[in-house]
């Protein structure tokens, strides 16, 4: 049952990169992420998000592979490897704040506002100072609903997370 929250979580994040009309679709990824990570401890927690975020990044970056291998030319197991790095790094962002909203959460309740601002600080500091993958802030998912992104001309793609 796990893994299957893991797909689900992963796909509900990625469908609307390659169908924007389905942009309601990624407001509901968190629902079985959230699910998994209050139901564990910190440890297995990071191993779910890690999972979740690797997933996100093969779906959606799987296209670099061609560009890197044309660039690159080397074989295709040493592109993979590199590829797969890529991917793990791609997925430290939802680790990250996994960790944090974790830590941030009340007890035995739950708080969006908090969810929602450590998502939207995390977006910020990772486009600062961690922006080797431009691809996956959470807002791009959102490119369909024009009345959301009509809010990024006042606060960017991380107002559009925020709301989102």
């Amino acid at each position: 049952m796990e893994f299957i929250l893991i797909i689900l979580s992963s796909l509900l994040f990625t469908a609307p990169y390659y169908f924007p009309a389905l942009f309601f679709l990624s407001w509901f990824a968190f629902i079985p992420l959230i699910y998994l990570i209050r139901e564990y401890d910190y440890s297995h927690s990071l191993i779910i998000a890690l999972l979740v975020g690797f997933l996100n990044s093969v779906f959606t970056l799987h296209w670099l592979y061609q560009p890197l291998n044309l660039a690159l030319k080397m074989p295709f197991s040493f592109n993979l490897f590199i590829l797969f790095l890529y991917f793990l790094l791609s997925a430290l962002p939802l680790v990250f704040w996994v960790i944090i909203n974790k830590f941030l959460q009340p007890k035995y309740s739950y708080s969006p506002i908090i969810a929602a601002l450590s998502w939207t600080v995390l977006e910020y500091l990772r486009f600062e100072f961690f922006n080797f993958n431009p691809f996956n802030y959470f807002a791009y998912t959102q490119s369909d609903f024009s009345l959301i992104v009509q809010y990024a001309g006042y606060g960017g793609i991380f107002l559009v997370s925020f709301i989102s």
